[in-house]
């Protein structure tokens, strides 16, 4: 085999085990584990994130499709998949519509995992058209956002390096950011509630908009038009017969941070521009812990920092970082707070414990921007 052919057949697999993903994703036969596994196989080769989104798209193409030509689709696709169909196949590909430019390349190479991703179009279509379900899976990379439509029309900004998964049925919109951040912009259906979980948070809204951050445990929402309902899921030793906590009200303009840990919930005003910064290229807290504001910030940092010390973590910190000058944010830490900032390599940034002399005091949250 040519090492060309080696490339083919290689690219041939990636394309069959995305296939295989898409598939599973799409008819909602993954638990959290093997979400976690695809997220894996995702992230480990951007090879594999190629093939992805080259199957995805040919089935969000498919998908789109009017009613009477995915019928087509799945009846051809049937007869090609049987033993009988053998004669059938050279014949039947002229009349399928026109395959993406990547298909271009020998069929051998490709024809089993587009199969795959196009029955996996034709699996969703069956299913939505009873109204049973449609599933679908997004995922950023570090420093890239995503904007996404749901088949309701409600709309999603998806953050750096962040996670989404979203299951729609006849009777429930229910999302689940798995990590980072995101900005839902939910269109009205009295009927069908749209439910955001969130780690051990859950948010309910019909008509609103809303953003919600995950960082180290805990889970910020905030408001910016409209009304959302807040619940926390107990843990053990707090919990009560229903399992759940009260639901907590969040207007337009206010926000609300869950940590688990807390016996106390606050809600507080927050503006709706510093909910949107990160949209916009700022990254906006007030009055957070350090080791959070750096957990958010590495998502768009193209060097990770670490606090190598955890009694850092817990320094408040309220300002303003801007994307483009993360950098010189973080060195800056060491003029207002009582720690060291060295680089390693070129990928990582150390934070370190520096001993406080006489007469300075950190007491105090810091603006830096």
């Amino acid at each position: 085999m040519t090492i060309k052919s080696q490339d083919l057949a290689s690219e041939s697999d990636r394309l069959e085990i995305a296939s295989d993903w898409l598939l599973r994703i799409q008819t909602g036969s993954l638990d959290s584990e093997e979400l976690a596994q695809w997220l894996q196989w995702y992230d480990a080769d951007s090879a594999n994130r190629s093939a992805f989104e080259k199957v995805q798209a040919t089935f969000e193409s498919i998908h789109a499709l009017p009613q009477s030509e995915r019928s087509a689709w799945a009846s051809r696709l049937d007869a090609l998949e049987q033993p009988e169909g053998q004669h059938f196949r050279a014949k039947s590909r002229s009349r399928l519509p026109v395959l993406p430019h990547w298909f271009s390349r020998p069929v051998w190479a490709t024809a089993f995992a587009l199969t795959i991703a196009l029955i996996a179009g034709v699996v969703v279509w069956q299913l939505g058209r009873d109204g049973s379900v449609e599933t679908s899976a997004f995922k950023t990379e570090r420093a890239i956002h995503r904007d996404i439509s749901l088949p309701d029309g409600s709309r999603v900004r998806l953050g750096a390096k962040s996670q989404l998964f979203v299951n729609f049925t006849s009777e429930t919109r229910y999302v689940v950011l798995e990590g980072g951040e995101a900005f839902f912009n939910v269109a009205k259906d009295k009927e069908r509630p749209f439910l955001v979980q969130a780690g051990e948070v859950t948010i309910r809204a019909v008509g609103t908009e809303f953003n919600v951050r995950r960082v180290m445990d805990k889970t910020i929402v905030a408001v910016t038009e409209g009304v959302v309902e807040v619940r926390q899921s107990l843990r053990p030793r707090q919990s009560t017969n229903s399992g759940a906590s009260k639901a907590i009200r969040v207007v337009a303009g206010e926000q609300v941070s869950i940590d688990p840990a807390a016996a106390v919930v606050a809600v507080k005003q927050v503006a709706s521009e510093a909910v949107v910064g990160w949209q916009e290229g700022r990254l906006e807290f007030v009055d957070e812990p350090l080791g959070m504001v750096i957990e958010t910030i590495n998502r768009y940092s193209h060097r990770e920092i670490v606090i190598t010390d955890k009694a850092i973590s817990e320094f408040r910190f309220s300002g303003t970082v801007s994307r483009e000058h993360i950098d010189e944010w973080v060195f800056a830490l060491a003029e207002i707070f009582p720690v060291d900032v060295r680089r390693v390599g070129n990928e990582t940034v150390l934070i370190s414990h520096r001993p406080v002399t006489a007469g300075q005091d950190f007491r105090f949250g810091s603006h830096v921007r």
